[in-house]
């Protein structure tokens, strides 16, 4: 799936739970993804940066704020956009 804009939710011991589709966003090269505050109080967000340019030919690098999904919910045996 390289190229899409997917990004995936691991258990413990590797293997994985989830995937999920971040909509709207490219994906030229994510390189790391953390989870933090952001602008609404009480609401977790993951942030994944595409950020990748080894060659140092890019103008612009992004970094996409999503509110995290609430996993226990979701039915993990699809993919969830």
């Amino acid at each position: 799936m390289a190229g899409y804009n997917w990004i995936f939710l691991v258990r413990n011991d590797g293997t994985r739970k989830g995937t999920f589709l971040l909509e709207d966003a490219g994906n030229r090269d994510f390189e790391d993804i953390a989870a933090g505050p952001g602008p609404v109080e009480n609401v977790n967000y993951l942030f994944v940066a595409d950020i990748g340019d080894n060659l140092a030919m890019y103008t612009y690098k992004y970094i996409y704020r999503v509110p995290e999904a609430d996993v226990s919910i979701a039915d993990l045996s699809d993919k969830w956009v």
